[in-house]
């Protein structure tokens, strides 16, 4: 039903960040095809090691918390990434790597450290490729200019790579099955190919509205539940950076005093929240109902989407009962 959608082409008059061919996606990834692209496995293993998609008790449970900024972290992540991954997948490595990666079966970290590798500066991107050029001419690598005489395994440790991909059988397993630390660095370098929904322009995927339809219709819940008496919990506000892995890093790098004409300057990075994720910081989108005069920061729009507000241009036909789940505040153990 859903095949063929197409991924805007020649789209650089539209916005400033694209791929090397021109279509409205991840810059790093480099797939020609102009459609929307999904993968039932990510670097072979299937479901990216899912067997379910998140569950009615996965979401009772998160209606426990007392501090809205741990619900936002339980909604990125297992109450909605897990579909991310098993839909967009991940593809494109040399076969070489499959045994190994069907021996570490999760396999979603590898792509998550690539971009954070492009994001410290050490992967690039061509700035053009025509469009007959071949995918196989335009992939991502790390150039020698930006490894400042540091080999793979230095590289590694300086990225954060054994703090973020920290399971052991990730690195015990390398030599069993033939790789190296610079084998590795290699394939992180050229990234392959994420199906939309595990990348930035996972809203082309039509399952992405529901999907974050249901992380809101959740929040609705609880917003309404604290109102009525039936819930308590802060919302002061701020994210639960509980973990440090490759999908929450918290690290901000800076690129703004990177001289343009030295492309293989790196950025400095620190342990900060980005900007955008801040309380006072202000979102960059116009447009969203007629009544919008100016643009809100992240609190004012927490506010203004509160279903207690009157103003609201929408609503859900319901939030306590959930098909398949029933009184979602209720002890049932419905899945």
């Amino acid at each position: 039903r859903w095949a063929y959608l197409p991924v805007m082409e020649s789209a650089r008059s539209y916005s400033n960040i694209t791929n090397p061919y021109g279509l409205l996606r991840s810059p790093w990834n480099t797939d020609n095809t102009p459609y929307v692209m999904r993968h039932n496995a990510t670097l072979w293993s299937f479901a990216d090691g899912n067997t379910e998609f998140p569950t009615c008790s996965n979401f009772k449970t998160a209606a426990e918390y007392d501090w809205i900024g741990t619900m936002f972290n339980r909604l990125n992540g297992e109450l909605h990434g897990p579909v991310h991954l098993m839909i967009g997948g991940h593809w494109g490595w040399s076969e070489k790597w499959r045994e190994y990666m069907v021996s570490v079966s999760e396999t979603d970290g590898f792509l998550l450290f690539a971009k954070f590798l492009w994001r410290q500066g050490f992967i690039h991107t061509p700035d053009y490729c025509s469009s007959d050029t071949p995918q196989s001419e335009c992939t991502t690598h790390c150039p020698d200019e930006v490894k400042d005489g540091m080999n793979a395994s230095e590289i590694l440790k300086v990225a954060g790579a054994h703090r973020l991909i920290e399971a052991d059988p990730y690195w015990d397993s390398l030599s069993t099955y033939g790789h190296t630390h610079e084998d590795l660095l290699d394939a992180l370098c050229s990234i392959g190919h994420p199906g939309e929904m595990f990348s930035s322009a996972a809203p082309y995927d039509p399952i992405f509205w529901p999907l974050h339809g249901t992380a809101e219709r959740f929040m609705g819940l609880m917003r309404v539940s604290k109102a009525r008496g039936l819930a308590t919990f802060s919302e002061k506000w701020g994210y639960a950076h509980n973990t440090y892995n490759p999908s929450d890093t918290d690290t901000y790098c800076d690129w703004s005093g990177i001289d343009q004409t030295n492309s293989f300057e790196r950025p400095t990075c620190i342990r900060q929240s980005c900007s955008g994720h801040r309380e006072d910081d202000t979102l960059p989108f116009e447009g969203l109902w007629s009544g919008q005069s100016g643009l809100y920061t992240n609190s004012e729009f927490y506010e203004f989407s509160s279903p207690l507000n009157d103003d609201m241009p929408y609503m859900y036909d319901s939030l306590e009962y959930w098909a398949g789940c029933g009184d979602m505040l209720s002890d049932d153990d419905d899945e």
